[in-house]
């Protein structure tokens, strides 16, 4: 697999005084070098990372929606400086409004992910949405889990509340590593197959699941039925927005980590080549 797609195992972070030196002088390009280069770099580093996760919405291969370096932090400064939340703040006074206290880098660096999350999404819609109209209504891969379109796009969720978004993406992660730890080979390579884009049709999808397409269909939807019914067991209690934004972040995160799974095993090598080619 590419290197590229476990990035996300590497700290980058910017350091308070960094982010202030750009708030202060408003433009990168009067930044010291150091500043360029950490402030560039942690938003090239993110950015990839999240198209890594979404760029399969859109029908892209990974590398084909990667945007420059020096793009990515364009897009990241625009949505700074344009964009409004819900309360009419803009984004880039709330991300330093919040730094006080200890940890304050932290915050920031946090913060920012978060925004970042919504500019590569903003990006991949608005760039490579394809161009015949599908209602945001439709149901996503056949009905697997319900999901629709507009549930898979960004929402009206504030991304000021970032604290319950990364507490809530920590639970994703964890459930979708527990449900990975009990996927057999067969759901393994439907979820692939799905995530990258390859129809379940493909002689390679067929030789590595052992099975034809109406059998792995139903593995498949078994599986995601179960899982979604498995994580609303578990939060009875909670409401329903919360959960049914679990149940996506979870099945998105098991996507990446199936997709991660699948670039340690050399007999997954023939299948994600077929992406490649796509």
């Amino acid at each position: 697999m590419n290197k590229s797609a476990t990035i996300d195992d590497q700290r980058i972070a910017v350091s308070l005084s960094e982010w202030k030196e750009w708030k202060e002088l408003c433009a990168l390009g009067l930044c010291t070098t150091t500043t360029q280069k950490a402030l560039k770099t942690f938003t090239e580093h993110h950015g990839r990372r999240f198209i890594f996760r979404y760029a399969h919405r859109v029908g892209l291969s990974n590398t084909h929606a990667m945007p420059s370096t020096d793009n990515m932090w364009h897009l990241f400064e625009s949505h700074l400086t344009v964009k409004d939340n819900r309360d009419g703040k803009r984004y880039k006074t709330w991300l330093f409004d919040r730094a006080t206290g200890p940890g304050t880098a932290d915050t920031v660096n946090g913060g920012a992910v978060l925004l970042l999350r919504d500019v590569v999404r903003e990006y991949l819609r608005r760039e490579y949405m394809p161009a015949r109209v599908v209602s945001m209504h439709s149901v996503v891969n056949e009905g697997l889990s319900g999901l629709t379109i507009e549930d898979l796009l960004p929402g009206t969720l504030d991304t000021a509340n970032e604290v319950a978004m990364r507490e809530l993406e920590k639970f994703a992660e964890s459930h979708a590593r527990s449900l990975l730890a009990e996927m057999s080979l067969r759901e393994k390579v439907a979820l692939l197959a799905r995530h990258i884009g390859v129809p379940s049709t493909e002689p390679e999808v067929v030789k590595l699941a052992g099975c034809q397409k109406s059998v792995l269909s139903k593995a498949c939807q078994g599986f995601v039925a179960g899982a979604c019914e498995r994580l609303k067991a578990q939060y009875p209690d909670d409401d329903e927005e919360g959960v049914r934004m679990l149940i996506v972040m979870t099945l998105e995160a098991l996507g990446q980590q199936v997709y991660e799974w699948a670039g340690t095993e050399p007999k997954c090598t023939s299948l994600l080549a077929l992406e490649r080619k796509s």
